[in-house]
């Protein structure tokens, strides 16, 4: 049976929002947030806590034990406004959007396993009274099989999907399709197909004047390459970008703007990368099965041999693998 997202949202009163790709994807969630509102449902927004090696170069998501000025709320989540830290030094991009937004956001923290990360969130759901639950990812990877060529994060797509499968009526957002220069338009496309042809797909909307403004105030604050080129997508623009320091080609289209919302647990049903770690008991165990099972080399390897190189920057990084090849 097809869920209807409209049903779901007249049946809620409030509503979480997580960006499930990185830090980033936040702001991917702002055309959710004003279509809910209109709805009058309140809503809150938020992301994991893994931000790009140009915030923060210790690689891999950050732990609620490594920030601080936050309200935890449960093991994996916490609230946090404009005054939250990572104890060893960086400035989360959330606190740039509390501060803009004048409200505060959720941060989940993804560095343990799919169990843990799934059981914070019921629980500040409970506690939040939050009845209907959103993951958006920027870009469309997390439909990836693990075959696509030019795959280069797939451990927080599949870590948050394998999370939030384990939570009822959850459902998924893909926004700014191929706009992260990993999955192409095409490749985004026929697995949209494939997880309506499961029954999946619930709707779709697109980037409205009130979310259109809301970003681009939010965006001169941020770094997130990739949920900014639905902003350009608005204003008409169309073609290749060169984004993470030239070493991805991200394609724009109209198609960017809009945010596809299908049934969670049919996307992962397809989902042979979130299957294959959902019972995993650490972050590394499923990294390593992305490893072994599918020949991935994820964020996580790409920020842990940065790291140790010193590297900081995308185009120095790729510009050593090539030469080291």
């Amino acid at each position: 049976m097809i869920r209807s997202l409209i049903n779901e949202i007249e049946k809620a009163k409030k509503a979480l929002i997580i960006g499930i790709g990185g830090a980033g994807d936040i702001l991917g969630t702002i055309p959710t947030m004003i279509f809910l509102r209109k709805f009058g449902l309140e809503t809150i927004i938020g992301s994991i806590i893994w931000e790009r090696i140009i915030i923060d170069p210790k690689p891999g998501p950050r732990s609620l034990e490594e920030i601080e000025n936050v309200e935890i709320i449960s093991n994996s989540v916490c609230l946090a406004d404009e005054k939250v830290r990572m104890k060893h030094g960086p400035i989360p991009q959330a606190s740039y959007i509390s501060k803009i937004l004048s409200q505060k956001v959720v941060l989940v923290d993804m560095s343990k396993n799919p169990s843990e990360t799934a059981k914070g969130i019921k629980e500040a759901m409970n506690k939040l009274d939050i009845d209907l639950l959103f993951g958006i990812d920027v870009g469309g990877d997390v439909l990836a099989t693990g075959q696509e060529k030019n795959l280069r994060s797939p451990l927080a797509d599949a870590f948050m999907l394998a999370s939030l499968s384990k939570i009822e009526n959850s459902i998924l957002g893909i926004f700014g399709i191929a706009c992260d220069g990993e999955l192409r338009k095409e490749e985004v496309e026929n697995r949209l197909s494939d997880v309506a042809k499961e029954g999946g797909y619930m709707g779709a909307i697109g980037i409205f004047k009130e979310s259109l403004e809301i970003m681009e105030k939010l965006s001169k604050q941020m770094y997130s390459e990739a949920s900014k080129l639905p902003i350009e997508a608005a204003k008409g623009y169309r073609g290749i970008v060169k984004i993470r320091e030239g070493t991805r080609d991200a394609e724009v289209t109209i198609e960017a703007t809009v945010t596809y919302y299908l049934d969670l647990i049919k996307a992962y049903e397809i989902s042979p990368l979130a299957k294959a770690i959902v019972d995993v008991k650490s972050l590394d165990e499923a990294n390593e099965i992305l490893h072994e099972k599918f020949n991935l080399f994820t964020e996580l390897d790409f920020e842990r041999e940065a790291y140790k190189k010193g590297i900081k920057s995308y185009k120095e990084f790729f510009k050593t693998e090539s030469l080291l090849q």
